[in-house]
């Protein structure tokens, strides 16, 4: 009996453990919530106000593509092929991230390593 009394203040005690964590981390999480959103207030307020631009109608721009000697389906052509276009991100290249994904560093050639005696003067004339 003395075991099974001990057992159950000791669930009970994990219980309340469980619970009290939960408390604390859902308060931890809506503090946190509410930081991010005060930042992204803040944020804001240093973002320049950029004016929309208003829309031209489609007969204006149809017309002013006529007026240049394009067609609307080689315009078309154009911008899609002007967003396929990505640069090539050289975020790979960068020896942190070689490391951080476990790819050999680059290394400089040995001829730029070595340390080169030009006249013999200073600690490398020794």
């Amino acid at each position: 009996m003395l075991l099974k009394e001990i057992g159950r203040k000791i669930a009970q005690a994990f219980r309340l453990a469980r619970a009290a964590d939960e408390k604390v981390a859902s308060s931890i999480a809506a503090a946190l919530d509410a930081k991010a959103e005060q930042i992204k207030e803040y944020e804001k307020r240093f973002e320049p106000e950029h004016p929309e631009p208003e829309p031209l109608p489609m007969q204006q721009v149809i017309q002013s593509l006529a007026a240049h000697g394009f067609s609307t389906d080689e315009a078309a052509c154009a911008i899609a092929k002007a967003m396929a276009q990505k640069p090539k991100p050289l975020r790979n290249l960068t020896n942190n991230w070689r490391k951080m994904h476990g790819l050999p560093m680059h290394r400089k050639p040995a001829s730029f390593r070595r340390r080169r005696k030009v006249n013999g003067t200073g600690k490398q004339s020794k």
